[in-house]
């Protein structure tokens, strides 16, 4: 009796593995390996997010220009150490780099401050972030050498 038990939990697990690919292929493979995973999925989860987790960290929505607001969030220096990143890129002062999905221009007026002699272009699809560049900065009077696409 304990033999056929066995026989349809092992049966019965693998079909609710295949059944959860096909909605989470992730999760599917969690429940089958014993291995610690960098992901998670959690429901109770910020409303910005999307409830996965990655190193402990939730994924943000998918970013529209509605959203701008959120890049420029106070709370975004400590979570992400902007500073830190640009002044681990190690740029020289003649770069020319590109920010591509650059949105607000949140990292573009920072890699700016780096680049006295060089040009940071800022790239974004949404004609609607590129009049928010345009209005911040002016507002901010940020570095001339950022230019939009």
């Amino acid at each position: 009796m304990n033999h056929l038990l066995v026989k349809i939990g092992v049966v019965g697990l693998a079909i609710i593995s295949l059944l959860l690919a096909g909605c989470h292929p992730g999760l599917a493979n969690r429940l089958l390996s014993s291995e610690a995973t960098p992901y998670a999925q959690r429901l109770v989860h910020n409303p910005d997010g999307i409830g996965k987790f990655y190193l402990g960290r939730e994924i943000a929505q998918v970013m529209g220009h509605q959203g701008a607001a959120w890049l420029e969030r106070p709370s975004r220096r400590v979570e992400e150490q902007p500073d830190q990143v640009v002044k681990d890129l190690n740029l020289q002062p003649t770069d020319v780099v590109a920010d591509i999905g650059a949105g607000s221009g949140y990292f573009s007026f920072r890699l700016s401050s780096y680049l006295p002699q060089g040009k940071v272009f800022a790239v974004d699809v949404q004609p609607e972030m590129i009049e928010i560049l345009n209005f911040l900065k002016q507002e901010n009077r940020a570095a001339a050498q950022v230019l939009y696409c």
